[in-house]
Order: structure tokens, then C-alpha cells, then sequence
């Protein structure tokens, strides 16, 4: 599974045109005019990423209750959160690291791996899963 996030990563880090505004490019370029989806919202906070018919992937830290069998809305349809997989070097946020110290705060996220998948119940088949609403076209 590792591989196949790794393989995603490296292809969205090649197909994007611009990380960093440029002074000679107008900003209207950057603007995104169509939510892409592959992009998906979240129940309360956060978002995933459609990387797969049946997966999701987001950052860990937006689970904060259990998802498995749970409904969740992509783009207008309703599917099923058939399994949650966090990765085993995720960590639950203790709390209480005291007044003023960033330290400890600092050391704790740099330490966990804040990732999960999610497995849905049905295929999703009325999303374009292709990475071409990504490019930024001049």
C-alpha cells in the first residue's frame, strides 16, 4: 500500500505545473475554477483524496470517531465506510502538554504518522478519477 501512495505522490508532484506563485504568471491562473473530483469533503472537518475506486486516503487527525459502516457523501452520492486503516504509526493526541511550550507539541506531531485509509462499501463510478483537472493550463 505504501508503494501505490508513493507511486500517487510522485505522479501529482509532476503533473502540477506551479508550487510556488510566480511573479510573471497572473493569479486568476492559480485560481481553481472546478472542485476536482477526486477531492472529497469530509463529515465535520477536513478532506481525502479519491486515490482508488474503493479508497480514500486523508490525514488521520480528521477521524475522530468511529467511521467504520458510517455513511459519507461523494459529490451527491451516498456510499459506505466499509473499513478504516490507520496507519500503525499513528498515535492519539495525549493532550495536556502544559501552558507556553511548544516543544513537546512539536515532538509528538513529528513522531506520528497522521495518515488513514478508507475502504467504501461500493465502487465510486460517477467521479472522473483521472489526475488531468489537476494541470494548470496556461
Amino acid at each position: 500500500m505504501i508503494n501505490i501512495l508513493t507511486i500517487i505522490f510522485l505522479i501529482l508532484s509532476f503533473t502540477c505545473n506551479a508550487v510556488v506563485k510566480r511573479h510573471d504568471v497572473q493569479p486568476e491562473v492559480y485560481e481553481v475554477k472546478k472542485i476536482p473530483d477526486f477531492f472529497i469533503d469530509m463529515p465535520h472537518e477536513g478532506a481525502a483524496v479519491l486515490i482508488d475506486k474503493y479508497w480514500l486516503v486523508t490525514a488521520a487527525h480528521v477521524v475522530f470517531y468511529d467511521y467504520h459502516d458510517k455513511p459519507i457523501m461523494l459529490h451527491g452520492v451516498e456510499n459506505r465506510i466499509e473499513r478504516v486503516i490507520f496507519h500503525h504509526g499513528y498515535k492519539e493526541d495525549p493532550g495536556n502538554r502544559g501552558q507556553g511550550v511548544a516543544k513537546p507539541l512539536i515532538d509528538f506531531l513529528s513522531n506520528r504518522d497522521d495518515i488513514v485509509l478508507l475502504k467504501l462499501a461500493e465502487p465510486v463510478e460517477h467521479l472522473n478519477l483521472y489526475l488531468d483537472t489537476m494541470i494548470i493550463k496556461k
